[in-house]
């Protein structure tokens, strides 16, 4: 088969060739997961659709790219529980978790994605903030080595 298929679950790990990636269950209402993908100990981390979470805050702890969702801008209120990001929740998991590098996506309509990115950038100091585009292309400087050939 070209795809093998599996499910995954919180904390698990698995190898995609010569990547390492390991899973956390976001907070989210339906079941949700982020990854982060290494190789030779550096990597990216991806939330997905996520609020606060410790379990995602550990996962992304150190890394040099996080890919974090930012639904909301700052002060905007919503109902219900806290299912996605705003600046201010963003920018706390990337200081505690001593983000390298982030880039912000799925910043809903109409907010502006400048504006978001900005109001995170005022939260988060040294850390360089990106916005995700459509068709975006970047080069996270991970050298892969392929397994040895048999």
């Amino acid at each position: 088969p070209v795809f093998e298929l599996k499910a995954v679950d919180d904390a698990d790990s698995f190898t995609l060739g010569p990547l390492y990636c390991t899973t956390a269950r976001t907070s989210h209402s339906i079941p949700t997961f982020a990854i982060r993908v290494e190789s030779q100990g550096k990597g990216l981390t991806y939330t997905a659709d996520t609020g606060e979470s410790n379990s995602v805050e550990e996962l992304a702890m150190n890394t040099e790219l996080l890919l974090a969702e930012c639904t909301w801008r700052l002060g905007q209120s919503y109902s219900g529980p806290p299912l996605h990001h705003d600046p201010a929740t963003l920018a706390a998991l990337i200081l505690r978790a001593n983000v390298k590098k982030a880039m912000i996506t799925h910043v809903a309509y109409p907010n502006d994605r400048l504006e978001v990115a900005d109001q995170l950038r005022s939260l988060v100091g040294q850390c360089e903030v990106l916005v995700a585009q459509d068709t975006m292309s970047i080069d996270v400087n991970i050298d892969i080595e392929a397994p040895p050939v048999p």
